[in-house]
């Protein structure tokens, strides 16, 4: 306050009243609010559709916290039975498995919308010579043709069916495909909105797959539910709504989705990776809406241009064929792709430094190298070996390297040298 301030005080008389009103602080019971039901179905649930009885206890045991204690457990346990309204579903290999009664309904709804949607709806159906436009006008963009798995997903989900799938890992051409959709939809009149869990999905739909209006599926279920008119985001029922990373939806996001979507009428096309991550909230179903109304399914690895990389990428995901036993390592191996220390004392990093000074020497810049070591201190051992490196071949001037305090939560403090030219990961 300004009278304080105005007392003529020096710092060993303040930190003495400080310490004398330290004295009387004592803790206090901590205060935690009680979560949401919908907190307490996400801690159950873990992202999967089901959940065990260790998923129970362990979250009747992070209720108890601050709610009572080890002594309050059967009361919450029973709390979360009646209010999340769990049943049983059947047992696998002996364990008990549980669901809740909104979960069984939700997944149902979505099935039975799925299965119903596949009468195709003539407003859907796009005329050969638009779909055929539509694949001239992406390959003459990308300056490639679709591969026969991309051309038939194109296909399969300009036909009249309401709900589409395109099922895919990562590099198998999902985003030319999705590109090859729009195309279509677009020169036939429809609009074509695309959503994503994540903006860095959204992102990708954009730069990728050349949808315009992208955002994530989270912001457009906000505008279709805004409470003002005038902001309100409203669906037609010529409307065509793309879903990339359909795999990380969860079951309610996409149920209210689908809900958005019957009601106006509009068609859903979900693209995805039936096998990659879990949904960000509880459970997905994918998987299970390919297993009632199957999907154009993406297999060739279709992102490197080397066919021999290429090989590799594929045997990642597909593991190794009739004709090649060799797994992805194996054929790495004898590419000579991986490198690791062959004469005695010697260290993986000295391998490791040996192959990034002959790979520069040949023209392949930094920027186009990445390093990776599993432990911290191994990191800054290989930063430091790099920089000696650069220093030696002229890149680095040590007469203008700055000495730079830095602290990580973790790691502490610490002092890092950098000189102009270094590259620096924020």
């Amino acid at each position: 306050t300004r009278p304080a301030k105005d007392k003529d005080l020096d710092a060993s008389q303040l930190r003495d009243g400080w310490r004398l009103k330290l004295k009387d602080l004592k803790p206090e019971q901590a205060k935690r609010l009680a979560p949401t039901m919908l907190e307490v179905e996400y801690m159950a649930f873990k992202n999967r559709s089901v959940f065990t009885e260790r998923d129970i206890d362990r979250t009747v045991a992070q209720l108890a916290i601050c709610h009572g204690g080890s002594t309050a457990r059967t009361g919450i346990r029973s709390a979360i039975f009646e209010q999340l309204g769990v049943i049983p579903v059947a047992d696998q290999a002996g364990l008990k498995r549980y669901t809740t009664e909104d979960f069984r309904r939700m997944e149902g709804d979505i099935a039975s919308y799925g299965i119903a949607c596949q009468k195709p709806a003539a407003r859907f159906a796009l005329a050969d010579h638009t779909i055929q436009q539509a694949i001239r006008n992406v390959q003459a963009r990308k300056g490639f043709a679709l591969y026969p798995e991309q051309l038939a997903a194109v296909l399969h989900c300009v036909g009249g069916q309401q709900v589409a799938i395109v099922d895919g890992a990562a590099g198998t051409g999902k985003s030319i495909s999705l590109e090859g959709i729009k195309e279509g939809y677009t020169l036939s009149g429809h609009r074509v909105l695309g959503v994503a869990p994540s903006g860095v999905a959204t992102g990708a739909l954009k730069d990728s797959a050349n949808i315009e209006e992208a955002s994530t599926l989270h912001s457009l279920l906000m505008k279709l539910e805004h409470k003002d008119p005038q902001y309100r985001e409203t669906l037609t029922d010529t409307d065509v709504i793309i879903v990339d990373e359909a795999g990380m939806v969860d079951l309610r996001t996409l149920h209210k989705l689908f809900k958005h979507t019957s009601d106006a009428g509009a068609k859903l096309i979900l693209a995805g990776d039936a096998k990659q991550l879990e949904a960000v909230g509880s459970a997905s179903n994918l998987q299970m809406l390919i297993d009632q109304i199957g999907s154009a399914e993406l297999v060739k690895i279709a992102r490197q241009p080397d066919p021999t990389i290429n090989d590799i990428s594929q045997t990642w995901f597909a593991g190794p064929t009739g004709t090649d036993p060799r797994d992805a390592l194996e054929k790495m191996e004898d590419l000579g792709l991986i490198k690791r220390p062959d004469q005695p004392g010697q260290e993986a990093i000295d391998v490791m430094m040996s192959h990034v000074q002959a790979t520069h020497e040949e023209g392949v810049s930094w920027k186009d190298m990445v390093l990776l070591a599993d432990r911290n201190k191994q990191v800054r051992s290989l930063n430091e070996r790099v920089r000696d490196y650069r220093k030696g071949i002229g890149e680095l001037d040590e007469s203008q390297e700055l000495t730079i305090r830095i602290a990580k939560r973790r790691q502490g403090p610490r002092e890092i040298d950098l000189a102009p030219g270094d590259r620096v990961m924020l």
